[in-house]
């Protein structure tokens, strides 16, 4: 994996939203946060300051997941552009996951893997990488 250190502390950064495949992409999280010991920070973005009942439930619905299943997590709720927010919360530690706004799918991204899609129409089946296609701008 290009720039990957085994000696940094990565975290993940789970980018919650009112898109289908939120969800999911906060439970895979999970799965991922337990595996590696990660820390998870959770961040919601509008585009405008009000919060609609979509992204305050998405949020609130996260927060309460995270809790039950006993993860390390810190949540916000940040106003601006959500892909610039994104990557400024991310830095350059983070692994990013979250749901695709149209269809069914979770990105997994960051500056150490590449980018990720991963189709997860089929629960209980095992989920087959869709489209893997290397990151090759800056998160900074």
């Amino acid at each position: 994996m290009k720039n990957f250190n085994p000696s940094w502390d990565y975290k993940i950064l789970l980018c919650v939203d009112d898109s289908r495949a939120t969800k999911r992409a906060v439970i895979f999280s999970t799965r991922i946060s337990k595996q590696f010991s990660a820390e998870i920070k959770n961040v919601t973005v509008s585009k405008t300051t009000f919060f609609g009942k979509g992204y305050r439930n998405a949020y609130q619905w996260a927060e309460r997941y995270l809790k039950r299943r006993d993860v390390s997590f810190s949540s916000t709720l940040l106003s601006g552009n959500p892909v610039d927010e994104f990557v400024h919360q991310a830095g350059d530690n983070h692994i990013i996951i979250l749901g695709k706004s149209k269809g069914n799918e979770i990105i997994i991204t960051s500056s150490v893997i590449p980018t990720i899609n991963i189709d997860i129409t089929m629960p209980g089946k095992h989920n087959k990488c869709k489209d893997i296609k290397p990151y090759t701008g800056d998160f900074t």
